[in-house]
This record gives structure tokens, sequence and C-alpha cells, in this order.
């Protein structure tokens, strides 16, 4: 089960923060030359949060990859679980680091780290309802683990949300519910 962030593990909620006169510079230029496209996906301005979400997805299906899981299972084999880093370990460091502020005395969670939080539970959920082609059984169980830990640890976070902003209690109440769900579905599919 996910355990408290670890002493050695610094998790930086402002990891991305950028000024504010700086991001206010982002954003397409407004000299159109031929054949150039100047929005960002139509959008005229910078989607700054969908960039920084974009690459967090990214290392994330590739930590939680079916490939990664199985090699990393079959290192477990070769070199001993206590010379390796297993997928327990790998799921519990992601969960307490993702979820850092669910194990502390955090009242709010920025908007960066709710969309991480919110990838990270697409994943989960994915392992756990509908596994990829060669995910480990394994990971399947582990990700049911993680899903509780979080789920317990949410309950227990929002037993008080004085001081919590609007975003945070909405964001822990909407997880609480999707765990809740992807939870009875991955019962229904051992059914």
């Amino acid at each position: 089960a996910p355990t408290e962030p670890q002493d050695g593990l610094k998790v930086a909620a402002n990891a991305f923060d950028v000024p504010q006169d700086v991001i206010k510079k982002f954003g397409s230029n407004s000299w159109f030359h031929w054949g150039n496209n100047t929005t960002f996906n139509g959008r005229a301005d910078y989607p700054y949060y969908e960039s920084i979400l974009n690459l967090q997805k990214a290392i994330l299906n590739q930590l939680m990859h079916p490939w990664r899981l199985s090699r990393i299972r079959d290192t477990e084999m070769k070199f001993g679980a206590k010379n390796t880093v297993g997928i327990p370990q790998l799921f519990n460091v992601l969960s307490s680091s993702i979820w850092s502020e669910i194990y502390s005395s955090s009242r709010s969670i920025n908007t960066v780290r709710r969309d991480l939080q919110r990838a990270h539970l697409d994943n989960l959920t994915k392992i756990l309802t509908d596994s990829p082609d060669r995910m480990p059984a394994d990971a399947r169980s582990v990700a049911r683990v993680n899903l509780t830990t979080i789920r317990a640890r949410i309950n227990r976070k929002l037993v008080n949300t004085s001081g919590m902003d609007d975003y945070t209690k909405a964001h822990l109440q909407e997880s609480k519910v999707r765990i809740d769900k992807a939870l009875d579905a991955g019962m229904e599919m051992k059914n």
C-alpha cells in the first residue's frame, strides 16, 4: 500500500510555476505568414496547463506501460526481489508522491497537481478495469491496493474541509467517486 512520502523524496508542488508576466507573453504571433498556423490547436493563447499535463501523462504512461511492468516482474525473478524495484514499490512511490497532499496537512491542491492526480487515477483505473494486452496480473492487484489506499486517504482528508478551496474539495470528492466506480467495475470483471 502507498506510504507517506519518504523524507528523501522532495515533492515540489510548485515545480511548474512560472511568473504571470512570463505566461502573459506566451501565445501565438499575431503576424500571419503564408501557410503558417499561428494558433495552438485553435487557441490564440498558449495552453499552459494542457502542455504540462501532456508531459506528465507521457511520463506516467511510460512508467506504467505493460511491457515495462512485465520487464520489472521478470527482473525481480532474474536478480531477486531484494535487488530490484518491484511493481509494488513503483506504484507506491508514484501514488505517495503524486498524492502527497492527502498525506500532509496541505489544505489545497493546485491545478497542475490536480491534473496529474487525475491522470494517475486514469492509469490505475485502466490497469484495473481494462488491462491492456501483456499487463501482468500482479499490476492489476497492486493497482487495486493503491486505489483503495488513495480512497481511504481522501476520505480522511474530506472529514475536515475547512480552509480547503472549492477546486480541491470538488476534486477530492470526484476522485473518491471515480475510485469507487473503478473498484466496483474491477470486481465485476472478476465474476
